[in-house]
């Protein structure tokens, strides 16, 4: 995840400490549950949640299901964090040409250790986002979410490779959608390259204090340049 958007830096390292604790807890607490339940079988497993540097595997949610939201966000909207991330359950694997697209999702927490699944962000199932974006393409990757105080409205930017910019924008009254996409955004850097080309690609946005907001993101076509644009007033 790329940026964490909270004015007050301490609170959120600890918060994220208090995070990391809590889900080893939750599943260590899985573990003696299901080796529990087991042994009342008459046999026994066990569960190992952690790769060889000690790192957590999966985290789980408030109802112990996986969290399924990948390569996205934390962002802080009135108090509550928003988890932003590609969704991967439905069987999506990046690469694979039948692996269908699944779609983003999003998980609400008022202390970032406990999250909710709020669903997902709009409908992906469809034959237009399918042809965009399942295994046969390149994908669409990357959702970040970013609130206008003027329009009111949450902005969505993803990364797709179907277009000549990379991206495509969506909004909608609350953030966690449902978000409607709105006209095709344009950039100033490869304006002018091939349609559906590897030319911009991973990418963060940022609202200054000023209500400025910004696009951060990969220029392919220059092997890797960081480029930061200003965006309109409306974040589209």
């Amino acid at each position: 995840m790329d940026m964490i958007q909270k004015d007050r830096q301490p609170t959120y390292f600890k918060a994220l400490l208090a995070l990391l604790l809590s889900f080893t807890a939750i599943v260590a607490h899985a573990q003696v549950k299901k080796t529990k339940a087991n042994a009342a079988r008459g046999y026994s497993t066990t569960l190992t949640n952690f790769n060889s540097s000690g790192e957590q595997i999966v985290r789980f949610d408030n109802m112990g299901d996986a969290i399924d939201a990948h390569d996205g966000e934390i962002a802080e909207f009135n108090g509550v964090y928003y988890l932003y991330g590609t969704s991967y359950d439905c069987g999506f694997e990046w690469g694979r040409k039948d692996a269908p697209f699944c779609g983003f999702k999003v998980y609400s927490s008022s202390d970032m250790v406990h999250w909710t699944d709020k669903g997902f962000l709009f409908d992906a199932s469809t034959q237009l986002w399918q042809t965009r974006c399942n295994g046969n393409t390149y994908g669409c990757f990357r959702p970040h979410v970013i609130y206008n105080r003027k329009t009111k409205l949450y902005v969505l930017w993803i990364n797709v490779y179907d277009n000549r910019i990379g991206f495509r924008v969506s909004t909608s009254a609350a953030p966690t959608g449902p978000f409607k996409e709105v006209a095709e955004p344009s950039l100033a850097v490869n304006k002018n390259s091939a349609v559906a080309g590897l030319n911009n690609g991973d990418h963060d946005t940022f609202v200054d204090d000023d209500g400025k907001g910004y696009i951060a993101y990969t220029d392919w076509r220059t092997t890797g340049t960081i480029v930061i644009e200003e965006l309109s007033a409306d974040y589209l």
